[in-house]
């Protein structure tokens, strides 16, 4: 009887131990699912293709979950969004290309919602809200700044990008901008319109030269002027002063000479008018030196020669 048994359990025992060892390394291996360095896992059940969310997300590593079930893989390293020769209007209103290269990651902590708003489809959606991140921050500079202070750019614009991801379960750590450029009918235009204004400025640099000759011109005709007026007021004054003076000294050379007459007449005791007047004609006489006394044997008479 306890042979009968042994080979009873010989008989059945063994294929079952076959077949256990083979169940183990079937389904072990399919129990196993692995998530790699750069995944998040979420699980999901293989037969129905419902997801368990509630498990939350798994990182990097290799888990048993049952055969039944497997992971929905996400990226977790650096999504990388490059834009090339984008069309940006600037603060002047001038159209500017740029290159632009975001970098940024799922947040691990919002996958669960990530994966609820998008599933897998979240890449076209965190790319138009960087876009639009870059459009609407681009009028706050001028070109010139582009060109001239890319790290103050690359800061701004990386915080409206940040700003505008974080809605959309994502973070963004870096933005490079590599590259600004106008495009070619803009560079003439804007040429075009430099060189108006240079234009512009030297015509008005050539009046404003000009108004400032002819005001420069009649400042000086207008010193001219009055240094003229000076010197003939000089001039007036000099020749009144010379001959006020000369009426003073021929009035008192006139008083003298009628005091001295006065005193020549009282002293020659010449009373009569005719007589004062032919001592008066004899005395003009002597003082003209071209004047001449002449006798004849009938009067005497006084001539005068020229």
């Amino acid at each position: 009887m306890p042979s009968q048994h042994r080979r009873t359990v010989t008989r059945w025992g063994v294929p079952l131990l076959c077949i256990g060892a083979l169940l183990i390394v079937i389904l072990v291996p399919t129990s196993l699912s692995s998530v790699e360095y750069y995944e998040y896992g979420l699980v999901k059940k293989r037969s129905s293709g419902s997801m368990l969310l509630g498990k939350g997300v798994y990182g990097p590593g290799r888990y048993h979950l049952g055969p039944d079930f497997t992971f929905k893989k996400f990226q977790a390293d650096a999504h990388r969004v490059k834009f090339e020769g984008l069309s940006v209007f600037t603060g002047d209103k001038l159209e500017t290309l740029l290159d632009i290269d975001v970098i940024y990651f799922i947040k691990k902590d919002k996958l669960v919602e990530l994966h609820n708003s998008f599933e897998r489809a979240y890449r076209p959606v965190v790319e138009g809200r960087i876009l639009d991140a870059i459009k609407n921050t681009a009028p706050r500079f001028d070109t010139a700044k582009f060109f001239e202070n890319r790290t103050l750019i690359e800061a701004e614009l990386l915080t409206a990008v940040k700003d505008r991801a974080a809605g959309v379960f994502v973070s963004a750590s870096d933005l490079f901008l590599s590259r600004v450029s106008i495009p070619p009918e803009v560079q003439d235009r804007q040429l075009s319109v430099a060189t108006q204004r240079e234009d512009n400025f030297k015509e008005e640099n050539i009046q404003q030269s000009l108004l400032m000759r002819q005001e420069t011109a009649r400042l000086v005709n207008e010193i001219d002027n009055q240094a003229r007026l000076v010197v003939e007021r000089s001039k007036a004054n000099a020749t009144l002063t010379v001959e006020k003076a000369e009426a003073e000294a021929a009035a008192i050379v006139e008083e003298a000479r009628f005091t001295g007459l006065k005193f020549l007449n009282e002293a020659l005791n010449v009373t009569t008018e005719q007589d004062k007047a032919t001592l008066d004609y004899i005395k003009a006489i002597d003082a003209n030196s071209n004047a001449g006394l002449y006798l004849n044997f009938e009067s005497l008479r006084i001539n005068s020669a020229s």
